[in-house]
């Protein structure tokens, strides 16, 4: 419908609160596993979380946090190095190898990993990690409804389900739009508003096929791909085919990443995102209007 292109009418200081706001809310989630703390439940609320995480740092790991600032460090230090290797594959390899030997030869040190953290059911075995299962197509109907029953077909079904598609079909849009805008921020571009939406609705009218759910441009992972040298959609192109290969052939590797390393990650593209020096300066000498 061409609607991409309101997207010309959101203010430039909207867009740099909003990825401010979003930098903060994504180091605030990642503290806990950056210091190793141990949360009594995970509360939502912004306020509720910063009281918890005062009251846990008791439960601070020092092995989590050594791993922790390896990684950080090392994404600081890296692309001074200007290599084309992205520094944060070079972190989360440093970071997984320290902790498993650091593991072994250590008694008393401990870190947090994927494989400690998650886990799966197989045959009625328990495994640590993510599962190595890759997307097989199903019709969306035949998935299980809420109840563990199948979706009946029906005027019922659909007009339940018509009013949420459509909110999260806008807020979608929104979501990846802003994205998109913020991304021309950090490269100096201009994207094609519409070609983003309709580029978009095809993946998420394909994706239930192959057990996705609905999905929009992210952020932070936008940021991370233009910090780590993306120019490009090919980028995205290539981080799908990556995550595929893992999944499929590298998932009992990746049970070995630290959660502290992976939080270092997100607290670097949380402060890339947030663009500090320049929300600075709009406080320093913008108008009254944009601060």
């Amino acid at each position: 419908a061409g609607l991409g292109r309101l997207i010309e009418y959101i203010p430039h200081p909207v867009t740099t609160g909003f990825t401010l706001g979003i930098g903060v809310v994504i180091a605030l989630l990642q503290v806990d596993s950056f210091f190793g703390l141990t949360l009594e439940g995970a509360p939502a609320n912004f306020f509720e979380r910063i009281r918890m995480l005062i009251a846990a740092f008791p439960t601070a790991n020092w092995g989590d946090i050594a791993i922790g600032s390896i990684a950080l460090a090392i994404m600081i230090v890296w692309p001074r190095l200007k290599t084309p290797v992205p520094s944060h594959l070079v972190a989360v390899f440093v970071a997984a190898v320290l902790a498993y030997f650091g593991m072994q030869a250590l008694p008393d040190f401990t870190v947090a990993t994927i494989g400690s953290q998650f886990s799966y059911s197989l045959d009625g075995q328990i495994l640590p990690g993510i599962p190595s299962t890759p997307p097989s197509f199903v019709w969306p109907w035949d998935w299980s409804g809420p109840k563990g029953e199948p979706l009946a077909l029906n005027l019922e079904t659909f007009r339940g389900l018509l009013g949420p598609a459509f909110a999260i079909a806008m807020l979608g849009a929104i979501e990846s739009l802003l994205c998109a805008v913020v991304a021309d921020n950090f490269l100096r571009t201009r994207h094609n508003p519409n070609a983003e939406l309709i580029g978009q609705g095809i993946g998420n009218v394909v994706a239930p096929f192959f057990g996705g759910i609905t999905a929009t441009a992210a952020i932070a992972r936008s940021a991370a791909a233009v910090r780590a040298g993306a120019r490009s959609p090919v980028a995205a192109m290539v981080h799908a085919l990556v995550i595929l290969v893992a999944i499929v052939s590298l998932a009992s590797l990746l049970a070995y990443v630290p959660m502290s390393a992976l939080a270092a990650l997100l607290l670097m593209t949380a402060w890339n995102m947030s663009d500090v020096k320049h929300v600075r300066n709009v406080l320093r000498i913008g108008p009254v209007s944009d601060r």
